[in-house]
This record gives structure tokens, C-alpha cells and sequence, in this order.
């Protein structure tokens, strides 16, 4: 196992091993996908790196075996290096099957062939002369053909190693398959790298790729349980346009807010002098949400405000601002300049509060209100109102009957409600067009060494890509209730990436240069 220094990863990766080199050390081929893998891809000569091994048990080569097959694909061709030449030495005769999504994930050709192997390589896509099609293509070619049998070894994608098996039982062959799991520690004490199989009693029974493997008997393989059938999430497909980013959030009783890109900011991620400073480009955004409006002037809380940590921060700036009649008058015709969509997010301590903010913003040709309803209540000893189902369902009612029915009402949900669906629900019976979430999660940080609050008050709401994880599982379980609004999905949002794995309508990125997440 090898571990680079990358953001955002805290554990390492398994590696088989490529090539060696004596004493010297070794090689291994990795596919740049991720932070972890960049950071390998960015090591210069004389950096270190992490290294834990040799891990797992040695690869079962019955030898008595005159015949093998080694089908490859993608990253795992690199697997079948070392077989080949162990193969080799033992004068046998072996065929190598390789494939990819192109040619340029197909190498290692000319070592194959050093090692005395027949090669056939087969692509996805071209362009090139190549053959088209799977490599299990060419495995079923050669099987049908054969008649002394060959004894199959294959690394590479799930989906093409349960085919391999699946052609090797058909045609009576036996086979190893190379596996690779995500592991924590390397060495069987968190046993996150299981396959499932099944003994010779016919029981299930769970092994471990760093223990058992990496190789495994086909036969054994619980396959239902390593290639499960995937839920994957289905984008619409709308008609060929000319503006393929607009999008159009639908909500109750016709009314719509058209957005020219599906991207908006946090509220509490930007404020409008940023904006003027040109600090931030916001040619792409199709909303700009305000920073929490208070129906007071407030002078927020005390400091420190921020604070730093793994993967994110804590803030606790305590709604800062000049309260909804000194934004009305300065501030509000700042942010029309920008002919984009404005949404007013609106944070109150009473319900009489919203309602009153509400009214106010809406007098002032306000067309789009988000409610704030992660605010504590002090009515109730400071919960925070997106709690409860009822009073989330009363301040809705009580804003949608307050501004009638031309204001789009977006509700953004804590994370922190025991039953978030619940809540959404009762928010949009009782008038929201939209819900959005999540808010910051509650958290806390301590100076390990003055054993202070990093934090002025104690705590604060906690944002950044370690949040995101809870995020998309909540984004998922309102999403998926069918609830008949649009769901707008934040937190942790810091790349397109980080975007798509919502898999939402709309989704606000908190903006890179603050890296805020909504006000606490």
C-alpha cells in the first residue's frame, strides 16, 4: 500500500506491483481519478512516500497447468506482469488478452512479449487500427476454439471479471480472479476490503483482499454480492437547445424561477462588495443569494469568528448586517445592478419576525424569499426552527399568506432535523416552492495546546468538503421523497464535480476564494 500526501485523502491506496527492479525497487501503474492519485502523479525524484508491504498471500499458480490465459483490463493489466514472467520461467505457454476504454490505457505489450507471451488487444472505442469491442470477447473466441484447457487469470473491472467467470464455468475452465478493494489499514484489523464467497458446504463466508487475496477462486466468489446491480442516478434528457445550461425551477401554482445557469451561491458565502471589487466572477451564476437579513441592525458575535479544520471551517459570524430597512435602502439596489435573479435569504428569531421581513422585502419588489429556519427560537429556548415540522409548516403559512402568491418561497433546511423529510414536507404543504439544504452543521473546535474555544462562542456552524458526505445523503432522502418541488443541494460544494455527485436541478457552490458555507 502507498500513501501520498493529497488534500482531502486520509488513506492509502493498494498497488500491485508492475515491474521490479532487484534491489533496486519497483514499479506500479496507476490512472490518475482523484486527489490521491494526482498526488502521485505530481511526486518528483528523492520525494517520499508511504509504503506498507508486501500485503496478502501469494498468487495460487498451479503449475501442473501446461496452458493460461491472463485477460487484463484497464489499470489491471498491470496485475499480470509478474504472472507473466513467473509463467515464463516455468516454460508455459500463455496467452495475453488486454483491453481498454482506448488505446492509451493499453500498455505494457512489449514487456508481455519479453516475457514470451501471445498478445490481443482490443478497445472500447478507436481511434486506430485495433479491433472494437470487450476483451471478454476475445476470451469467448479463444475458449470455443481450445482443446487442452487453459487455466484463466483476469484483473481488471468488476463487470469484466464476473464475465470472465461466468465464460470460464460455461466452458469448463479453471480461474483466478485478481480483486482490489478499498482498505483502511492494510493488514485485516478494519476489515473494510471483504469478499463474500461461498465454502464448500454451500455456507457464505467472508474473506479479506488483504489477507486472503488478492487472489480468488471465481467459483468461490459470491458475484451477486461483488457486481450488485447499481442504482444509478437517471439525468433528464430535454430536446437539443441553444442555451443547454438554463434551467427552470418549477414551483406550486405555476409559479417558475428561471435561472441561465444551474449554479447560485450559499447564502453567507458572498456579499455584494465582493462582487464589486470584482473579486468574484459571477458571469456564471444563475442566482445571487444575500448574506441572512435580519429585521434589526446586528453586530454579529464575538471573536474569533473562524477558524480552520480538517477539510473545512467553523464560523460563527452571528448574521452580521444592517437589518432589513438599512438593506432595502443601500443595499438592495447594489444587487439589482447585476441583472441577475435575487434571492433575499431572511433569518428570524420569532415567527412574527419572518413574517415581518417577509412583508417588507416583498413591498420592496422582492421575488424570491429563502427562509432561513435553522435560526434558534428564543421563544423556545434557542432550537432551532427547522426542528420541527409544525413550526416550519407555520412560518411558511404565515409568510405565504403574508406576501400572497407572486413571491418564490425557497425553505433551506438544518441538517440537524431528526426527520428532514418530514420537515420538507410540511414546508411545501404549507406554501414553499422550493427547499433548500443543507445549512452549516453545529460544530466545535479546541486549541490543543491553550485548551481555549477556537471558536468566541464556543461553537459555530461547520461548512467545507467534509460535510458534503451528509449533504448528498440528505439532498438524496428530500429528492427522493418525490415531493413535487425543486431541491436545491448545498454543502461542501468546491468543484463541477462536487456538483454533479448531487445530481440536482440547481446547485449553489460556495464560492472558492471564501470557502463559507451559510451563515450560522
Amino acid at each position: 500500500m502507498l500513501k501520498a500526501k493529497a488534500p482531502g485523502s486520509k488513506l492509502s491506496r493498494p498497488f500491485s506491483v508492475y515491474k521490479t527492479y532487484g534491489q533496486e525497487g519497483f514499479s506500479v501503474v496507476f490512472k490518475v481519478v482523484g486527489e490521491n492519485t494526482k498526488a502521485y502523479y505530481y511526486l518528483k525524484k528523492g520525494q517520499k512516500i508511504e509504503f506498507m508491504g508486501p500485503l496478502g498471500q501469494p498468487i495460487p499458480l498451479d503449475y501442473k497447468e501446461n496452458n493460461f490465459i491472463l485477460v487484463g483490463g484497464g489499470t489491471g493489466i498491470a496485475s499480470l506482469m509478474q504472472i507473466s514472467k513467473a509463467l515464463n520461467e516455468q516454460r508455459k505457454k500463455v496467452d495475453v488478452f488486454l483491453g481498454g476504454h482506448n488505446e492509451s490505457q493499453i500498455f505494457g505489450v512489449e514487456h508481455f512479449r519479453g516475457n514470451g507471451c501471445e498478445i490481443r488487444t482490443i478497445t472500447d472505442i478507436g481511434p486506430g487500427p485495433g479491433r472494437r469491442g470487450f476483451v471478454t470477447e476475445l476470451l469467448e473466441e479463444t475458449l470455443k476454439k481450445e482443446t487442452t484447457k487453459s487455466a484463466i487469470i483476469a484483473c481488471g473491472p468488476k463487470p469484466m471479471l464476473k464475465k470472465v467467470h461466468e465464460l470460464a464455468v460455461e466452458h469448463g475452465n479453471e480461474c483466478w480472479v485478481l480483486l482490489e478493494e478499498m482498505m483502511a489499514c492494510g493488514y485485516g484489523s478494519c476489515l473494510g476490503c471483504a469478499i463474500f464467497g461461498f465454502n464448500e458446504k454451500g455456507e457464505e463466508e467472508v474473506k479479506h483482499v488483504c489477507k486472503d487475496g488478492p487472489a480468488f477462486n471465481s467459483r468461490w466468489i459470491n458475484w451477486d454480492k461483488l457486481v450488485p446491480m447499481e442504482t444509478v442516478i437517471s439525468l433528464p434528457i430535454s430536446k437539443k437547445t441553444d442555451t443547454p445550461m438554463k434551467t427552470t425551477l418549477r414551483g406550486k401554482d405555476g409559479r417558475v424561477l428561471e435561472l441561465d445557469y444551474p449554479v447560485m451561491n450559499g447564502s453567507g458565502c458572498l456579499d455584494v462588495g465582493a462582487i464589486e471589487k470584482d473579486i468574484v466572477d459571477i458571469s456564471h451564476i444563475g442566482a445571487l443569494v444575500t448574506k441572512g437579513i435580519k429585521l434589526l441592525p446586528t453586530l454579529g458575535n464575538p471573536t474569533p469568528r473562524i477558524c480552520e479544520t480538517p477539510n473545512g471551517i467553523i464560523n460563527s459570524i452571528g448574521l452580521e448586517g444592517p437589518g432589513v430597512d438599512e438593506f432595502i435602502k443601500s443595499y438592495l439596489p447594489r444587487w439589482r445592478k447585476f441583472n441577475k435573479p435575487l434571492i433575499a435569504n431572511i433569518s428570524g428569531f420569532t415567527p412574527d419576525e419572518f413574517v415581518d421581513l417577509a412583508v417588507k422585502l416583498s413591498k420592496a419588489e422582492v421575488k424570491i424569499i429563502e427562509i432561513n429556519v435553522s435560526c434558534p427560537n428564543i421563544t423556545q429556548g434557542g432550537i432551532a426552527f427547522g426542528k420541527d415540522p409544525e413550526i416550519v409548516s407555520n412560518i411558511t403559512f404565515r409568510v405565504r399568506r403574508a406576501v400572497g402568491d407572486k413571491v418564490f418561497i425557497i425553505v433551506k433546511l438544518t441538517p440537524e432535523a431528526p426527520d428532514i423529510v418530514k420537515v420538507a414536507k410540511a414546508a411545501i404543504n404549507a406554501g414553499a416552492d422550493a427547499i433548500s439544504l443543507i445549512n452549516t452543521l453545529t460544530g466545535m473546535a479546541i486549541d490543543p495546546y491553550t485548551l481555549k474555544f477556537k471558536i468566541g462562542r464556543g461553537f459555530g456552524g461547520m461548512s467545507g468538503p467534509a460535510i458534503r458526505p451528509r449533504a448528498v445523503k440528505l439532498v438524496c432522502d428530500v429528492a427522493s421523497a418525490n415531493t413535487g418541488v425543486p431541491v436545491i443541494g448545498m454543502g461542501g460544494i468546491d468543484s463541477a464535480e462536487a456538483c454533479r455527485a448531487g445530481g440536482l436541478p440547481s446547485i449553489p457552490i460556495h464560492i472558492p476564494q471564501v470557502l463559507l458555507a451559510p451563515e450560522y
